[in-house]
């Protein structure tokens, strides 16, 4: 848009001004209410913005539902639609369409579902309210079965009615249609004698009845994944309300490949790219007592105290060369700087007193990089290379994985732009660490001062403020590593990938697409066996503790009790987290969602692999 004429002419022809229309009785809008309102709500007004790692499930049903809503605000099926008798449970046509005109997926889901309900067992955070979640029945099925959801609410029960009436008159039921949906497109270039494609937003046209049966398939989709998108933002919630002293939370993520953009180039260069896999992770969690001022209800100024919950928030930027053949972002430099994060802060907390135990890590669904088996055997046989730590590794639902780990993941990228406007180059990823360490890295920052000082201001800090941001250089060859390491001593990393452990035939963990949660499950080496038939091998048994759903209920956090005899009589006893480190099964037999959590343990066989430790 070029000006305010041509945004108010844009406007005159848009859905939302014959919404405003419609809610206020207005015969339209005038340029001067226009102008006025984008001077006010100006930030509301603007052109979209451009947006990557869009949840497909999510945008597919938002565009059918928009495609939807035109529908029903058509002259015809208000006719049609109009005196539509609502039975008990039903949703009704004005509700609908007001859902609809909202274009929001997640109030669509919790109208065709039982009201949500309090979820006693996992109100963790007594300081806030007690979380409500639509019951697991209705979105993931009775007993963890998704055919057997409950039959009191539904897509059919809610809305088929309404569908129904669509479907029944003929010259609707035909009425084409278009909508955005996510297809294959083609792109340049073959593989494996195919074109290649990728998953975009295309306009379709259907005739109503596919948009009915679109719709509800989508909608069928969303209601278990968005029900899961909730359930994971609560548990990484209690995952920081529950961090002890001797835990850790990881959340990492690759970033997009940076592109080494020379300010100065030849017609049809090629740039360098650059690799960054970066680590935030919060420690050392502890209450400060703040002290602020602020005025009475007389107006004048009196001193306050608050505790203020804080943990140290330290970012780690691992750079590393594309040159190699070979993907370069991938499970092994994951797990090669996940074993550099755990040594350094089984240091840091080692010089507090404190002996690290638990590490609980966050990643989103990549399968090269997260989701795979050379993700979980290391998961796995944690106890050979970090002995007495256990690893949670979480896994983020599809699509849904945005945090401080993109936020700061974006710094080094802008740093090296603006250097490149000064004729300072990065020309090689290694470049991009040197420059990174000199205009980048931070040891001090404003949060540490106002601890210091015990100064209000540092409630401000908030989950994320950041106290430290360091820079770490992987590289694939040897010789490189000795070279480089007298240079940056403890900043250079090998990924040794001679010497990648795998399991036995390559076999992966079951169902591995349906799970949330690996956790390490042994609390020693497992002892060594050798292997039948011709190529002896000499092979150890890793357990790991899976999960469709990871659960932070009381009862699997160890705070629960439960019935046993004492003097003959029945009482509660509490069971504590000791016990259910000691027995599993405890969990899985006592948590009430223990059907949808389908938490088991599963055994990994790999052959005795000997890391080399830096």
């Amino acid at each position: 848009m070029v000006n305010k004429q041509i945004q108010h002419k844009t406007f005159e022809k848009s859905p939302q001004c014959d919404n405003f229309c419609r809610l206020t009785g207005a015969t339209g809008v005038g340029y001067t209410v226009f102008r006025d309102g984008v001077k006010k709500f100006g930030k509301l007004v603007r052109d979209p913005s451009p947006e990557s790692c869009v949840d497909e499930k999510v945008s597919g049903l938002e565009h059918a539902m928009e495609s939807l809503y035109l529908l029903l605000r058509g002259n015809d099926v208000k006719t049609l639609l109009e005196g539509h008798k609502t039975k008990p449970g039903e949703v009704s046509v004005d509700e609908f369409t007001e859902t609809l005109r909202r274009r929001s997926s997640f109030k669509l889901v919790a109208s065709v579902c039982c009201e949500k309900v309090e979820a006693h067992d996992l109100h963790i955070e007594k300081d806030k309210p007690c979380p409500k979640m639509i019951p697991l029945r209705c979105t993931h099925g009775r007993n963890g079965d998704k055919d057997n959801r409950c039959t009191c609410c539904g897509v059919q029960r809610r809305l088929g009615n309404i569908f129904a009436k669509l479907e029944g008159d003929e010259s609707i039921k035909r009425k084409p249609v278009t909508v955005m949906e996510w297809k294959e497109a083609r792109r340049q270039g073959h593989k494996k004698g195919k074109d290649n494609t990728q998953r975009e937003l295309t306009s379709t046209v259907m005739t109503v009845a596919d948009l009915l049966d679109h719709f509800k398939n989508l909608l069928d989709i969303c209601i278990p994944h968005i029900q899961e998108i909730k359930w994971i933002k609560h548990l990484q919630d209690t995952d920081f309300s529950k961090m002890s002293k001797d835990t850790i939370l990881i959340f990492t993520d690759f970033a997009a490949l940076m592109a080494l953009r020379a300010r100065q180039a030849k017609n049809s260069s090629v740039d360098a790219h650059a690799i960054i896999a970066n680590f935030v992770v919060l420690w050392n969690k502890r209450i400060v007592d703040a002290k602020g001022k602020k005025k009475d209800e007389s107006g004048e100024e009196v001193e306050y105290e608050e505790k203020v919950t804080i943990s140290n928030v330290d970012v780690f930027h691992f750079f590393a060369e594309t040159f190699e053949k070979g993907k370069k972002n991938d499970h092994q430099m994951h797990n090669t700087c996940l074993d550099e994060i755990i040594r350094i802060f089984r240091a840091r907390l080692g010089e507090l007193g404190v002996e690290l135990k638990h590490v609980i890590i966050w990643t989103d669904n990549a399968p090269h990089q997260y989701r795979c088996r050379q993700t979980f055997i290391q998961v796995a046989s944690i106890q050979l290379r970090h002995p007495g730590i256990t690893v949670t590794h979480r896994l983020a639902v599809v699509d849904n994985f945005k945090g401080i780990h993109d936020a700061v993941g974006k710094d080094p990228s802008r740093i090296v732009r603006e250097l490149e406007k000064m004729d300072i180059r990065s020309p090689t990823a290694f470049m991009v660490f040197v420059n990174c360490i000199q205009h980048l890295e931070t040891y001090e920052t404003k949060w540490d001062e106002l601890e210091r000082e015990n100064d209000i201001g540092i409630q401000l800090k908030g989950r994320f403020g950041l106290n430290e941001r360091t820079m770490y250089f992987v590289t694939e060859k040897k010789e490189d590593y000795d070279r480089l390491v007298a240079q940056y001593p403890g900043r250079i990393l090998l990924c040794d990938r001679t010497n990648i452990q795998d399991t036995i035939s390559k076999k992966a963990v079951d169902d591995t697409m349906q799970l949330h949660e690996v956790k390490s499950f042994e609390t020693s080496l497992p002892e060594a066996y050798q292997s039948k038939g011709k190529n002896k091998l000499d092979i150890r048994n890793w357990r790991v503790l899976t999960s469709y759903l990871p659960c932070n209920c009381f009862t699997c956090l160890g705070s629960f009790s439960r019935d046993a005899v004492v003097n003959d009589r029945v009482v509660k006893v509490k069971v504590t987290t000791a016990a259910l480190e000691q027995d599993i099964f405890v969990r899985r037999d006592v948590c009430q969602y223990k059907e949808w959590c389908k938490a088991r343990v599963y055994t990994m066989k790999s052959p005795i692999h000997h890391p080399r430790i830096r």
